[in-house]
């Protein structure tokens, strides 16, 4: 076996070879630095190749668990907070076959205008969305009504807006406020900043329709969750992060087309996602992204 005064010599020699490996830092041409490595290794080498080496080989070590070699660091763990994005797409009316659709959709027609539509988000007051007072894109009725109109269109039973039922559009507009996603980022129970009484829902909260929001949408599409940035009366809550300057950027529940058509009847009839989750949440490329908020719900849940 190698003697006790080799291994005494190797152990005394160590640090100096050490310390020539660490002036290697010092090389600005990373193949100046090579060379200078393989020379001290070789010159170690040489200073041993006399030096007895065991007669019978020994077992193989067991591969080292991450973390235990010198100097190796353990492996990061994993940041339980980072998210993969969300690719929101700007897309006109996919498959009907598909519908309602497992990704993150924002309706764009051929004039580059994105209208409301059922099954997809609605950004109020983007710079895309249509101006036109008749709309009233900037009310939860208009937009209530523009994506009903969007549904009959779908289902292969045009209308005007004019035509849709009042019934209808309250109907779909209590959907709306209903689900958690724009209840827990946008629920707000003062009628003053929901739209009057028509706004409110069931759970009596309403959607909080003044820009004092954060960008949900760009946060989602970077990995990160949104946040809700609001009080439940509609003020801005100081105690969240986040920008407060946005307007509201809507989940659209998908409803069963042939019920509208055929019957007048608004209802996701218990509809779900693959996953279980009911299709008055986005889909869960969204909703597995948990909205943060300092503010709880009454009654101790989000949606109605």
């Amino acid at each position: 076996g190698v003697s006790a005064q080799a291994w005494d010599f190797l152990e005394s020699e160590w640090q100096d070879i050490r310390d020539e490996l660490g002036d290697l830092r010092y090389f600005a041409n990373p193949g100046e630095a090579i060379d200078a490595t393989r020379a001290i290794v070789l010159g170690f080498a040489g200073t041993f190749c006399s030096t007895t080496i065991p007669a019978e080989p020994t077992e193989p070590a067991e591969p080292a668990a991450p973390g235990d070699g010198p100097g190796l660091a353990p492996p990061p763990e994993p940041d339980p907070t980072f998210s993969l994005p969300v690719d929101f797409e700007r897309v006109p009316i996919p498959p009907i076959e598909q519908y309602p659709w497992e990704a993150a959709l924002i309706h764009e027609g051929e004039n580059g205008q994105h209208w409301p539509t059922p099954g997809m988000f609605f950004l109020v007051r983007d710079d895309a969305a249509p101006t036109d007072p008749i709309l009233a894109l900037d009310s939860m009725l208009g937009i209530a009504r523009v994506a009903l109109s969007s549904a009959y269109a779908m289902a292969g039973a045009a209308r005007q807006l004019a035509d849709i039922p009042a019934e209808q559009v309250l109907a779909y507009l209590s959907l709306i406020v209903c689900s958690p996603w724009n209840d827990v980022a946008y629920g707000a129970t003062s009628a003053d900043v929901v739209g009057g009484e028509p706004g409110l829902g069931p759970h009596a909260r309403g959607v909080n329709m003044l820009p004092r929001h954060h960008n949900n949408i760009g946060e989602l599409m970077v990995g990160n969750s949104p946040r809700r940035t609001t009080t439940l009366a509609g003020g801005v809550d100081s105690s969240a992060e986040g920008t407060n300057t946005h307007w509201p950027q809507l989940w659209l529940p998908p409803i069963r087309l042939e019920m509208l058509r055929d019957l007048g009847v608004v209802s996701t009839a218990g509809d779900s996602w693959s996953n279980g989750d009911s299709v008055i949440v986005p889909p869960p490329v969204v909703w597995d992204h948990p909205v943060h908020t300092t503010v709880s719900p009454p009654g101790g849940s989000w949606g109605c």
